[in-house]
């Protein structure tokens, strides 16, 4: 039988040669997919995860032998809202390793709107998206170099995204140069006639996006924290930075981020290559 080419294992294999299941993922990828819509919708999370190849490696089958009992083969978390899928959900999310380590910012789109002039952010190619993509950049910056990685992590963003030109072109000027847009399944390519293959842990990326655009979402519109269901308990138990970007911490970047630029507005792009997002609002409970 063909085997599937993996995006985790082959280029991890072609990295690490015979210890390719001891390469880190963050030294060359990491996996971020996005929740909710900037141009209907109040919130906009974006959100990732990453781990070692053999670990990646490891999900992947783990998930797919779990979704096979349900005759699927990939899964979308908007999808699996009703009450028959929380079995599935959770056991999906008991499948990610506790050595994972997750990304995440959710941008109130109404707030950053109204903080952020149009002008503004239209110059700075940061929408609701790529402020929140960037936000996550960062941390993974950060991270890297607290760790002394000889690299900056590769990033994978899906595909399918709105606001991907902003967030491309963001990344871009601020010296992410391993940057790339995946689908999630595998797609044909119009152009060429071929199979796109998909980076198969988006998909564990989609459930973490979801769980922090929902959660904030409910705490918008009820006034209190949503309770807690199996999915977050898991994915709450990973190290790492999710956060949300409320109006002060939006207004302190707008701020800041003049600073870059004295002679704003001009037609130049700076670069913000040493650009934080503010710490916002913590949706975690654990040590950074």
């Amino acid at each position: 039988m063909k085997r599937r080419y993996s995006l985790v294992k082959h280029p991890a294999m072609a990295a690490g040669g015979p210890e390719w299941s001891r390469v880190l993922v963050s030294a060359f990828s990491c996996y971020f997919d996005a929740s909710g819509t900037q141009h209907d919708q109040d919130v906009i999370a974006v959100a990732g995860l990453m781990t070692t190849a053999e670990d990646w490696v490891s999900w992947e089958s783990a998930r797919l032998a779990r979704l096979k009992r349900e005759r699927r083969t990939y899964f979308h978390r908007k999808e699996l809202g009703a009450p028959k899928y929380q079995s599935l959900l959770s056991d999906l999310a008991a499948t990610i390793h506790q050595g994972m380590r997750k990304f995440g910012m959710v941008v109130i789109v109404k707030e950053l709107h109204t903080k952020v002039p149009r002008q503004e952010y239209d110059h700075w190619r940061l929408d609701a998206y790529s402020y929140a993509g960037r936000a996550c950049a960062a941390y993974v910056r950060i991270w890297a170099k607290r760790n002394h990685l000889r690299c900056m992590p590769e990033l994978f963003f899906a595909k399918g995204d709105t606001g991907r030109k902003q967030l491309e072109t963001r990344l871009r000027l601020d010296g992410f140069d391993a940057v790339h847009f995946r689908p999630a399944k595998d797609e044909l390519n119009q152009k060429t006639g071929l199979i796109e293959p998909s980076a198969v842990p988006l998909q564990a990326a989609d459930m973490l996006a979801y769980e922090l655009f929902d959660m904030t979402r409910y705490a918008m519109l009820n006034h209190r924290l949503r309770p807690a269901n199996d999915v977050w308990t898991h994915l709450n138990k990973l190290p790492g930075d999710a956060r949300v970007a409320w109006d002060e911490s939006l207004s302190t970047f707008q701020e800041r981020v003049r600073n870059f630029s004295p002679t704003y507005p001009s037609n130049k792009l700076v670069r913000l290559a040493t650009w934080m997002p503010e710490a916002g609002g913590d949706l975690t409970e654990n040590e950074k």
